[in-house]
Order: C-alpha cells, then sequence, then structure tokens
C-alpha cells in the first residue's frame, strides 16, 4: 500500500487475509505488520476460519492515516516504532505501567498458547483502557472500546484473573489432571456375586 496522499488521509477500513504457514508454524502476519507502520491501527476484528484445510486468519483492520497535509511515517524497524511517544501506554501513570506490563506478558503467553499474534487478543490500546478501568466482570470488559462480547468470552475471565492478581504475584498452580476413580470391586462395595 502506498503512503497516503494528503486527499487519501482520515480513517479507512481493510480487509487482510493472513495464512498460515507451515514452515513458521504461524500465521503470516507480515502484511498486518506493515499496515501498522504506516498507519495508526484504531481497531482489529479478526475471525479463523480453514480453507482448503488450513487455518486462515481474516481481519477487519480500521486504521488513520493523520490529519489531510500530514502523511503517516512508513517504518520499518520495530525499534523505531516502540519509542514513538504516541503509545498507548504512555498515557498510563507510572504507577500503572508494571500491571500493563504483567497484563502484556498474559497475552503473550496466551497468545503462543493459541498460535495467534498478541495484538489479536488484545491490542495495546485496549490492555491501557483494562489497566485505567478496571474492570470487574464481563459486563464491564465488553463496555470497553474494541473488546466485543466475543473477546469477553474468549479471554474474559482469565483476563480478569490476571488484572485481579496484579503484577509481580505468580499465577496460581494449574490443578493437576485429574485420574479416574478406581474400579469398584464387589469385594469393596460388600456384595457378592
Amino acid at each position: 500500500m502506498p503512503t497516503p496522499t494528503p486527499a487519501a488521509t482520515g480513517l479507512h477500513a481493510r480487509v487482510l487475509t493472513l495464512r498460515y504457514t507451515p514452515e513458521r508454524a504461524a500465521v503470516d502476519d507480515q502484511a498486518l505488520i506493515d499496515l501498522t507502520h504506516r498507519s495508526t491501527v484504531t481497531q482489529i476484528e479478526a475471525r479463523f476460519f480453514e480453507h482448503n484445510g488450513a487455518p486462515v486468519l481474516l481481519c477487519l483492520v480500521t486504521y488513520q492515516t493523520g490529519p489531510p497535509g500530514v502523511t503517516a511515517p512508513a517504518t520499518t524497524a520495530r525499534r523505531d516504532r516502540r519509542s514513538h511517544p504516541r503509545r498507548p501506554v504512555d498515557g498510563l501513570p507510572a504507577e500503572d505501567r508494571p500491571r500493563f506490563e504483567a497484563l502484556r506478558a498474559w497475552r503473550a503467553a496466551r497468545a503462543r498458547e493459541d498460535g495467534v499474534p498478541p495484538y489479536v487478543i488484545l491490542t495495546d490500546r485496549e490492555l491501557c483502557a483494562v489497566v485505567a478501568t478496571r474492570p470487574r466482570s464481563i459486563t464491564a470488559l465488553v463496555a470497553i472500546d474494541g473488546i466485543g462480547p466475543a473477546k469477553a468470552k474468549r479471554y474474559g475471565g482469565a483476563l480478569l484473573a490476571e488484572l485481579q492478581r496484579g503484577p509481580g504475584t505468580a499465577p496460581p498452580p494449574r490443578a493437576p489432571a485429574l485420574e479416574p476413580p478406581p474400579a469398584r470391586t464387589a469385594q469393596a462395595t460388600g456384595g457378592a456375586s
């Protein structure tokens, strides 16, 4: 996608079809990364489906290219994007940043578990809104811009638990797998055959 001209600035939407690549054992999200380097992504709606036996991620991306007369910078290095002063986390008070980083770590782990990029789970903007509002219910979570019922249903319980746990605390241990009870025998039940 070429750098936007002054006449082409404003709010836009684009559908990206991201295909699974067996070599990387992941979805090839380069098109989405390229789009985020050239513009400000405001929302991503993602749906997984299967096409010809292969997983595909379909993303509806809403993005902004800037006010008239200003073009979005074409950035290729991740380092430059991370140091950009308009990151959502920059708007958080210093005391909330450890909580944001804890949620970010939870998101990264969940993304690895689900085999999706972290922004599919929640964007940094959505994580910041969660930290700022500290929702205590799924209903409150859905009230946050960008978190709809599907995201809340899929990730809400774990997200709220992580938010309540707070930064610097270890997650609770996972319950061990339950073994089936031993088979009952006639002798153990007091019955005779």
